[in-house]
């Protein structure tokens, strides 16, 4: 249809027949895949969702109907398995999840910081605990508010009180379990503490994990 692909994008042609049906599944493109030379064992393949405006997995008994598209093209993103920066929206997770978060933090910078590096390590949340209120940091590159939810809670209650369901609190603090040893939640919430007093006491009791 004449748009541009990215620099690092391919543009991988409909063949006649399938065009004339005038429809796909999802294990037609992924079949194409296949036959470009992905190796779908070490990828996962994504494609835009134009009416939700971002990323789902791309499923096999997903049907795109080019009768009804203004444009005949389907975008793919493919991503390597490992990487959990952009999630499957559309199926169950198996794999487990964990939101990042800290109470009472001082320094506005050191908040950025975490946003980026939890961000970066596949966090599906991360929240702060206090009565301060926090906007975009610049120590935080990635701008990972735009790809996670993040969510400020006024107080402890408030927060403890919406934990998910069957997650597991752990409170990442001095004293604890050593980090070599510790066997991580398949569904946690870390919690940290401020950069002056770390988390109280008597919320690392109320925890699960230490």
């Amino acid at each position: 249809d004449g748009a541009k692909i990215g620099r690092d994008g391919r543009l991988i042609p409909f063949t006649a027949s399938q065009q004339e049906a005038g429809a796909y599944s999802g294990g037609d493109l992924l079949g194409m895949l296949l036959r470009e030379g992905v190796d779908l064992e070490a990828f996962k393949a994504f494609v835009y969702d134009e009416t939700n405006e971002g990323w789902v997995r791309l499923a096999e008994d997903q049907v795109f109907d080019f009768g009804a598209r203004d444009s005949a093209r389907v975008d793919v993103k493919l991503v390597p398995k490992w990487d959990k920066t952009i999630s499957n929206a559309g199926a169950v997770a198996d794999d487990g999840f964990f939101s990042i978060g800290v109470m009472g933090l001082k320094h506005g910078n050191n908040l950025g910081t975490l946003w980026r590096s939890s961000y970066q390590m596949g966090a599906a949340q991360i929240f702060h605990i206090g009565g301060k209120t926090f906007d975009k940091m610049a120590s935080d590159v990635v701008r990972a508010w735009t790809n996670i939810p993040f969510v400020q809670y006024k107080e402890w209650g408030d927060f403890a009180a919406s934990l998910p369901y069957a997650t597991k609190l752990v409170a990442i603090e001095m004293g604890g379990e050593p980090l070599e040893t510790f066997e991580h939640p398949k569904r946690a919430v870390y919690l940290l503490g401020s950069e002056v007093h770390g988390i109280p006491e008597a919320i690392v009791r109320q925890c699960h994990a230490h």
